[in-house]
Parts: structure tokens; C-alpha cells; sequence
């Protein structure tokens, strides 16, 4: 459980969980004084740190594009040249609102992340199909069994990235591979 501040930020901790380089997250992760450009003390704290499969490091501010005022773009120039300081292989990234589709798509998976939506017979079927007949995420299911005890194991296999699809896709264009 990771908590959030927005919704756009939650889209992205969903799309940060889905993806496969990233071995780690934590939010709020440390908070750090600078100067501002006018002179006055100020203190940032960041949104969120990712740890990748690498080791690196990437301290990332989740704001949309509308709401970064020039005190938010001050703050976010000091947390890239600190970054840039560790000399620890962090980088600093700041993102905004997910494509919507993509962010739809990645919430509804997620909820299929957990284990027990996978059946062992489920998988070896939808694997087997998949190998010689990429198709559709409903034609996949329809060809394995009954849609609706195939689905959440489907989902998870897509989670998972057992089984490749593209989440920035419309639904009825998705293809399994």
C-alpha cells in the first residue's frame, strides 16, 4: 500500500508499479532545504523514489502541466541539480497527467496484480493459444474457457508481462502476444 496526494499521481505510481525496471518505490521520500532565486530559504520534498533494476535511483515530482507555477519549476530545478550532485546514478524527472487511455487500461490491471487471480491450468492453455495465435484479449478468452473464469488469470498474465499488450491501446484493438 503507497499512499498519494492525487490522482495523477496515483496513475502514475500504477504505471510505475506495472513497469519492470522499477524494483522499488517510496513516496515522500526525504524533504531538502534550498535558496530561492529571490534569496528566501525554501524546503521541497519530492513525490516519489524509484529504484530500478539497475540500482539507479529516480527521484520524481508529480505535478500536471497547468499547475507548475514558477515556484513549482524553482523547486523542481533544485531537485535536478541535487540530484545531479548524489554523484549516485540518480536522475530527476518530473511527469505530469498519464495518456488517459494508457492510465484506464493500467488501473484496471492493476487490479489483477495479485497471485491469487492466477490459475496454473488457466496459464498453461492461455500460453498455449497465445504461442501459435496472437489475437485479442476477448477472442483469447473465448478460446481458452468460459470468459469469465479466464479473464482474471488473463489480466494477471498481462500484468504480470507473461503475456504482452499494449496498454496504450483502446480495448477492442488490444492484441495478446
Amino acid at each position: 500500500h503507497i499512499s498519494f496526494e492525487s490522482w495523477v499521481e496515483r496513475d502514475f505510481l500504477i504505471a510505475a508499479d506495472f513497469d519492470p525496471d522499477i524494483i522499488g518505490i517510496s513516496v515522500q521520500p526525504f524533504a531538502f532545504r534550498f535558496v530561492s532565486a529571490a534569496g528566501k530559504q525554501r524546503q521541497h520534498t519530492p513525490d516519489v523514489f524509484l529504484r530500478t533494476r539497475s540500482g539507479d535511483g529516480i527521484v520524481v515530482d508529480v505535478r500536471p502541466d497547468r499547475l507548475v507555477d514558477g515556484d513549482a519549476r524553482e523547486a523542481f530545478e533544485s531537485t535536478s541539480a541535487l540530484c545531479g550532485r548524489t554523484g549516485s546514478g540518480w536522475t530527476y524527472r518530473r511527469v505530469g497527467d498519464q495518456p488517459p487511455i494508457r492510465a484506464a487500461n493500467l488501473r484496471w490491471l492493476a487490479g489483477y496484480r495479485n497471485p491469487r487471480n492466477r490459475r496454473q491450468d488457466v496459464v498453461t492453455n492461455l500460453t498455449s493459444l497465445l504461442a501459435h495465435n496472437p489475437t485479442t484479449i476477448g477472442a483469447t478468452a473465448l478460446a481458452a474457457g468460459e470468459p469469465i473464469l479466464v479473464l482474471p488469470t488473463l489480466y494477471h498474465l498481462l500484468w504480470t508481462h507473461v503475456v504482452d499488450v499494449d496498454v496504450d491501446g483502446a480495448a477492442e484493438q488490444q492484441q495478446c502476444v
